[in-house]
């Protein structure tokens, strides 16, 4: 009896759920590897945060058995920003009677750090509220899981100094400053086994630890083909190519760091070769002959691209790396 209801569990509970197979999930040790997005903080954030974010993690491996629970995931990580919250304005002395509301509480908490990062509370706040009122079945799946690493993101932010975060603030300026003949021109980017023809290379975020700063560039290919007319969707564009660099060094007209993604040494130079500004000519007049409505498609896929792997450079090389 005993054996057959371990097997009724295990056939009914513990089976793959087939939606995964839409993006090529194999097995368990795929999908960990690849959709458990794992908790990472710095020092200074509390342990009941890294605790409360093991549960996510718990429910994310879950969903492999049924889809929906992804959706659980969500909802549990965005009441961890409301206990993140809570939990900074406690450290801060802030006190409030016990039915504030979290964007009385919001609201005291920027005084206490920068618009840049408190600009994305509202939505995360907003994003909380509809998981928790719903008003019919449903679930949103896969189209959630990108925003994990934000979330994160937002965790770790909550508990830097807002001396720390305008420090950085500056830092970034005065990269943007230093870097401004990148921003428009023709370049080469090498990284020592490929080089690339790009017409603009920005510094877009700044991260300092005890060891280094750590920088985050967007760098724009100039390309070979663009779609002209007809249909099309975000998978007929490129996208930019980014960078997490530290060992930055910009002198002469050219640039050169250490690229954390690949592990490999990158530079950046100017060039003026016929060749390659041909090319250019090439890249511009594909654009110049495309729609107004591709070029509209274009423009909003690259922001959605640049927005992620934002937040990927946060995720992947600013927490629990002191």
């Amino acid at each position: 009896m005993i054996k057959r209801i371990e097997l009724f569990i295990e056939n009914k509970f513990l089976v793959k759920d087939d939606r995964w197979d839409a993006w090529s999930i194999k097995d368990i040790q795929q999908f960990d590897k690849e959709i458990v997005v794992k908790g990472r903080f710095h020092s200074q954030v509390p342990e009941d945060i890294v605790k409360e974010y093991e549960i996510v993690e718990r429910l994310l491996f879950y969903s492999f058995f049924h889809y929906p629970i992804l959706d659980e995931a969500f909802s549990k990580a965005t009441r961890i920003y409301e206990l993140a919250l809570k939990l900074r304005c406690k450290e801060l002395g802030l006190s409030f009677s016990r039915g504030t509301t979290l964007q009385k509480r919001e609201e005291q908490l920027k005084l206490h750090s920068t618009n840049k990062v408190s600009d994305n509370w509202e939505k995360v706040r907003r994003i909380r509220n509809y998981f928790a009122h719903p008003e019919q079945y449903g679930y949103l799946g896969i189209t959630l899981w990108r925003s994990f690493s934000q979330l994160i993101n937002i965790y770790n932010q909550l508990f830097i100094s807002k001396e720390d975060l305008e420090k950085d603030e500056a830092e970034l300026t005065n990269l943007e400053k230093e870097a401004i003949g990148f921003k428009k021109g023709l370049f080469v980017l090498d990284n020592s086994e490929c080089k690339y023809l790009v017409f603009s290379a920005i510094p877009f975020e700044l991260f300092s630890t005890k060891k280094d700063k750590k920088s985050f560039w967007t760098f724009h290919p100039v390309l070979t083909s663009f779609p002209q007319d007809g249909n099309s969707d975000s998978s007929s564009f490129s996208s930019p190519i980014f960078a997490h660099c530290v060992n930055l060094k910009i002198e002469n007209d050219k640039m050169n760091a250490l690229d954390l993604i690949t592990g490999k040494e990158i530079s950046l130079y100017k060039t003026n070769k016929v060749e390659n500004i041909e090319k250019y000519n090439v890249h511009k007049k594909l654009m110049e002959n495309s729609t107004d409505t591709i070029r509209e498609l274009y423009l909003k896929h690259i922001d959605i691209e640049m927005s992620y792997a934002s937040v990927r450079f946060f995720y992947e090389e600013c927490w629990g790396t002191e």
